[in-house]
């Protein structure tokens, strides 16, 4: 019995971890051979990098449109191409709270 719960664990895990690790909805290949990545701003601001680009590339000329829609910008970082969708209200805060990350160096 312990066997048969330990085997059922075991395959729950495995075909969980097989999910999440085949999201291709994600990332795909445009026709000029160039990753594509399509993100949430929510998650897009995780990586600091990402943030600078998306500070330097994006300006909030669209924000004077207002209107409650969903908008998607597209963001050129490190050979991948980032698609990055959000609210008007999740793109104002961020255009409006200027939060920029840094990488700490910590001796």
């Amino acid at each position: 019995m312990k066997t048969s719960r330990l085997l059922i664990i075991a395959t729950i895990v495995a075909i969980s971890t097989m999910s999440f690790t085949s999201r291709t909805d994600l990332v795909t290949k445009s026709n000029n051979s160039k990753t594509v990545v399509h993100l949430t701003l929510l998650e897009a601001v995780h990586y600091a990098d990402l943030v600078d680009a998306m500070y330097m590339q994006l300006d909030d000329d669209f924000l004077e449109l207002a209107t409650d829609k969903s908008y998607t910008q597209t963001v050129y970082h490190a050979n991948v191409i980032w698609v990055i969708t959000g609210t008007y209200a999740q793109w104002e805060l961020f255009f409006r709270a200027k939060v920029k990350f840094k990488n700490l160096d910590i001796d």
